[in-house]
């Protein structure tokens, strides 16, 4: 199945190159109609999207050179651009291309009249390519995030290309498995998490920041953090935001010690957890093999556990072993050498993030964020198979390569009518999990308790809870869940990921937790905590990156 899902993408690149080479704009539109409605990756259709630009440009200038050889049009161009052009728009020519990509009507005579000026390609092409790498990206932002106010912009002879791709979209869609409409109507509402809120069908659509890559959906948190470095003197500086955490958290720290910072007094509130030393070379998997059974007998701990790297993120390495041979079969995999975490399974469905701040110099912190996380799931009917209820989900047909190899296994198996077949442990958004703001359920009680679970941990300021619940009456009342990990300064408020945010109100969540986080930072080197060089942040990026690659596969 996932190859059928790389072959829909496929297509619908190729219709976004052929488009831009009719219209630049109305492919956009299109590519970000694709993005937000049929799941297409936006780094898929900005890449197609930039080809197809660069080669229609290049074609056009290649137009004007075969006008060059020919002599009766040479004359005619010659007539109506005069002997000096050449030299002018050698001089101007960066200016030029930028000018006609934005004025998309002069484009087709300016760049023509440039091939045949005989300005050389290289320098033709370098320009094309550092205007498209501007225009193209920006562009598909604009059209992500205004949507369809970019609509009423674009000229009425851009119409047809958009119907077109409309067209095209909808055939492929009908013929796709990959796009199989859903089956759950609006305004159903969906109980698949013990204890959890009711889901709406509305809710399993994917967030529109899921669909932007990376580098685009952080590259204003970059320009910010440069702001506040600049403002604060540091550019390192969020690493003193929490300094009892290597880097305050921001990366490469270790997951044990966070979670070993909450004391005795509070321990109930925390998942039993041990970490092991894993040993390399000869021998290395059978005594790490028994290091690991040691120490889940010394914690009390019995399968199913959690085994996750030490030092990771999002899930990466994270799996739940139910027994010996799983157990094997995880340190098969591991970088041993590399400490691992042992840690009891939480039976429980309901899972949250309690995001706390605190400034140092303020009487008590507040919950800036609680985010109910919901783990990937399908919902049986009787009649669909696993992986037709996988491609009729929303948010399952996002992640669906992950999801179809992951149970290769079991696709043809038919759940039974209101079976919850969970597709992840995790329920990281790297595999496809849900969250979604809950911080209108934030309460008194459940303040009173996180600030006492903070005052328990030195010089703890700034950072996220993950937790396992068992209802949301009982979070609220400060009872009923454990503590499965502790993040600092690198974690995000993730209640921006729910599907009902809109990206302005994400971003200025964002906006507002950095710029919170560099206050407390800042407060605490007054305090006398010097922030790590550039260097040393550097060396914990590079190491998590490096262990990252290796890690095991999740399930």
């Amino acid at each position: 199945m996932a190859f059928e899902v790389v072959r829909t993408w496929a297509l619908l690149a190729a219709m976004l190159f052929l488009g831009s080479l009719v219209h630049e704009d109305g492919a956009i539109l299109v590519g970000g109609y694709l993005v937000v409605d049929a799941h297409l990756p936006a780094a898929v259709a900005g890449l197609s999207l930039f080809g197809g630009v660069v080669f229609g440009d290049c074609a056009i200038y290649g137009l004007g050179r075969l006008a060059r050889r020919n002599a009766r049009l040479g004359k005619l161009l010659q007539r109506f651009c005069g002997v000096r052009v050449g030299p002018w728009l050698s001089k101007r020519l960066f200016w030029v291309v930028v000018g006609c990509r934005l004025t998309p009507t002069m484009l087709f005579p300016a760049f023509t009249a440039i091939g045949w000026a005989g300005v050389p390609f290289r320098r033709f092409f370098g320009a094309v390519v550092v205007s498209a790498c501007l225009y193209v990206p920006g562009m598909l932002v604009a059209v992500l995030v205004f949507g369809t106010a970019l609509e009423y912009r674009l000229r009425i002879w851009g119409w047809p290309v958009i119907a077109a791709g409309m067209a095209a979209m909808w055939v492929l869609r009908r013929r796709a498995g990959s796009l199989v409409e859903p089956t759950t109507p609006a305004g159903t509402e969906i109980r698949a998490h013990r204890g959890m809120p009711p889901l709406k069908a509305e809710d399993l659509r994917v967030a529109l920041a899921e669909k932007i890559s990376p580098p685009l959906y952080y590259l204003p948190l970059v320009v910010q953090w440069l702001w506040l470095g600049l403002r604060y003197r540091s550019q390192t500086l969020p690493t003193v935001a929490n300094p009892s955490i290597e880097a305050g958290g921001l990366l490469g720290e270790s997951k044990y010690d966070c979670l070993r910072l909450i004391d005795s007094t509070q321990v109930n509130w925390v998942a039993r957890s041990a970490r092991i030393d894993t040993v390399e070379g000869i021998g290395g998997g059978e005594q790490t093999r028994r290091l690991v059974l040691a120490a889940m007998e010394e914690a009390g701990l019995g399968y199913p556990v959690v085994a996750k790297p030490d030092i990771g993120w999002r899930g990466i390495g994270v799996r739940r072993l139910d027994d010996d041979a799983a157990t094997d079969g995880y340190l098969a995999a591991f970088p041993l050498g590399q400490r691992l975490v042992i840690q009891e399974y939480v039976p429980l469905d309901g899972e949250a993030a309690v995001f706390y701040v605190r400034h140092p110099a303020a009487p008590r912190g507040w919950i800036f964020s609680l985010t109910f996380r919901y783990f990937p799931f399908v919902v049986g009917d009787g009649k669909a198979t696993l992986r037709e209820l996988i491609l009729a989900n929303p948010r399952t047909r996002w992640k669906a390569p992950v999801h179809l190899a992951c149970h290769a296994a079991q696709l043809a198996r038919v759940p039974s009518h209101a079976e919850v077949v969970r597709l992840s442990t995790v329920g990281s958004n790297r595999v496809g999990g849900l969250y979604i703001d809950g911080r209108a359920q934030i309460t008194p009680a459940m303040t009173d308790r996180f600030e006492s679970i903070v005052r328990s941990m030195p010089e703890f300021w700034f950072g996220r809870f993950d937790l396992r619940f068992d209802c949301v009456e009982r979070l609220q009342a400060g009872e009923g869940f454990l503590i499965v990990e502790v993040n600092g300064a690198g974690s995000e408020a993730v209640h921006i990921w729910d599907p009902n945010m809109s990206l302005a109100q994400t971003y200025r969540t964002l906006f507002r937790q950095q710029s919170l986080m560099f206050a407390i930072a800042d407060a605490n080197r007054r305090r006398g905590f010097a922030p790590l060089p550039i260097r040393g942040l550097v060396a914990c990026q590079q190491r998590q990156q490096r262990l990252l690659k290796r890690y095991p596969a999740s399930n």
